[in-house]
């Protein structure tokens, strides 16, 4: 308990809406699964650490294949005081 776990996935869609990652699968490594559905998508930012980018709105059903998170959410939670 308390360890994080991630996985570094490939961006292969963009649009207003929503961002669709793709899995890197290595070693391993898998992408959200179903029942995943709220968890953060999480960028790289200029200063080392790390910015939510968007929350799992649907998981790939083998936890390896494209997952879409919703995006375009930061300027809202900023207003109501979650960032």
């Amino acid at each position: 308990m308390g360890e994080k776990r991630f996985a570094a996935s490939t961006v292969s869609h963009i649009d207003p809406s929503f961002v669709t990652v793709q899995s890197a699968g290595v070693d391993g490594a898998t992408g959200a699964c179903v029942g995943d559905s709220g968890g953060p998508l999480l960028a790289g930012d200029s200063g080392g650490g790390y910015q939510v980018a968007g929350f799992l709105s649907r998981g790939s059903a083998d936890c390896r294949g494209s997952d879409i998170y919703v995006s375009g959410v930061a300027a809202w939670l900023q207003s109501v005081g979650a960032l």
